[in-house]
Parts: C-alpha cells; structure tokens; sequence
C-alpha cells in the first residue's frame, strides 16, 4: 500500500516532510523501522518499494521459504510496478502544451 501512497505524493510534488508522514504511518516502528529508515533515505521513494521488494524476495528464495512459482509471481508484481514507475516518471516529464 506504501507504494501506492508514494507514487500518489511523487506525482502530486508533495512536501517532504508529508512523505516521511506517509512512510512513518504505512511502516510504523518497531517491526518496519529497518524498511521506512531504507525508503526514506533514497532519493526516489517508490522506486526503493518495489528495490525493497527485490531485496526480501531474493532474501525469501535464498531460504527456501517460497516456492518457485511465489517467487515468478511476486516478481512479475515487482516489475510491473517498475513499469507503472517508468510510465509516470514519462508523464510527469512531458510538457503540458498551451
């Protein structure tokens, strides 16, 4: 949902101090602090989402907790929200002709 939520505040220009707002409550402390403290020290917060998801599934995999088709799946999820990333970064970028 977090990602949701910054990809929304990314497209909006919102204040940084919302972000961390945004983060601090999706992710709250003690049991996501490792995660909301890694999102907010990049400097493109949505994109370290779905980083962030990469990272745990390969983690998962390493251990044998998922199995093959899990593992395809959520990255299918991951790249897709990579993709939805590309697509606004491109919309956002465009001039708005007048």
């Amino acid at each position: 949902a977090v990602f949701g939520w910054l990809l929304k505040s990314q497209l909006r220009f919102t204040k940084k101090e919302d972000v961390v707002d945004i983060v601090r409550t999706m992710l709250p402390s003690p049991l996501y602090k490792e995660d909301a403290d890694y999102i907010l020290s990049q400097r493109q917060k949505a994109a370290a989402v779905t980083t962030r998801i990469r990272q745990v599934l390969a983690h998962l995999g390493k251990q044998h907790r998922l199995t093959t088709a899990e593992e395809i799946a959520i990255d299918h999820t991951a790249h897709a929200l990579s993709e939805i990333l590309t697509s606004t970064g491109r919309i956002r970028a465009s001039p708005i002709p007048t």
